[in-house]
């Protein structure tokens, strides 16, 4: 593409370049158009919650599920303090002081989905934690509204928040979460944990008031969450981006070799820096 730009249609090639330009915050082009596939729904589904005395052994339960062979279409989980706000915001009976598992299998064969669903509600009672089915539709969705609610019920507790997303493998799940925590007690902050934790994707949410707390040590503290990923193998961001929020953090996660040859993708295709400026790359 020269300096005047154009318009090009990417297809199958050599090089994945669709995918490069989607995981590239838009600092590489604009996508105009996208042919999409549209699959339908699926014949069946079943959900449970799960309540455990705490993050940790939630943790290990889905790390030994997942490792079992159990792969569910969603798998949500919020530590004690989310599950408590979001109590407190909907009053729908969830049991307080409990670290929750939210989790629902679909597919097309009924055997199938309550097999899947068994495996996890069998490592969920091997770590401690009750079990409760739901019993249709109506019940299943009133799981999900409860995780729904979460962005609501947290802005009654501060005024602001931090909204880290890491990804960790889920084997590091346990040691990832404890660490989190044992973080935020450091700082006397007060942190909560949600998220996509059957793909080990992670919601530390950095809960302050600025007229009362020091923005710089809240920053800090986003600085060490994402550290602790790093030190587990994981990833910055399962889902969020890089953006601005941790453009300076790409300097620890990446090695200086590669991010050359990111900086020289970013020259290629976009030499007048148009695009996004100023995002992802340091």
């Amino acid at each position: 593409m020269d300096d005047e730009g154009g318009i090009q249609r990417q297809g199958r090639a050599a090089y994945d370049l669709p995918g490069l330009l989607i995981g590239s915050e838009g600092t590489l082009g604009l996508v105009t158009g996208a042919r999409l596939r549209l699959l339908p729904l699926p014949r069946h589904r079943a959900a449970l919650l799960a309540h455990f005395p705490g993050v940790e052994p939630l943790a290990e339960a889905v790390s030994e599920a997942v490792a079992s062979g159990a792969v569910p279409a969603r798998m949500e989980f919020m530590d004690p303090a989310c599950a408590g706000a979001v109590e407190d915001y909907l009053r729908m009976g969830l049991p307080r002081g409990r670290a929750l598992l939210l989790v629902e299998t679909d597919g097309e064969e009924a055997d199938l989905v309550e097999e899947e669903l068994s495996l996890v509600e069998a490592s969920a009672r091997r770590h401690g934690a009750e079990v409760v089915r739901a019993a249709g539709e109506a019940e299943a969705e009133a799981l999900w509204r409860a995780r729904r609610a979460v962005s609501p019920a947290l802005g009654r507790i501060r005024p602001k928040r931090v909204n880290e997303d890491i990804a960790v493998p889920r084997s590091a799940l346990p040691q990832v979460v404890r660490e989190i925590e044992a973080l935020g007690k450091a700082f006397g902050l007060v942190v909560v944990q949600f998220g996509h934790i059957g793909d080990g994707n992670l919601h530390p949410n950095i809960l302050f008031d600025p007229r009362k707390e020091s923005e710089e040590k809240v920053w800090e503290l986003a600085h060490e969450i994402a550290r602790v990923a790093l030190r587990h193998g994981g990833v910055l961001s399962g889902e969020h981006g890089i953006g601005l929020m941790k453009r300076d953090f790409m300097l620890e996660a990446v090695d200086p070799e590669t991010l050359g040859a990111l900086h020289r993708v970013k020259e290629a295709l976009d030499p007048l820096g148009l695009f996004n400026p100023g995002k992802v790359l340091p």
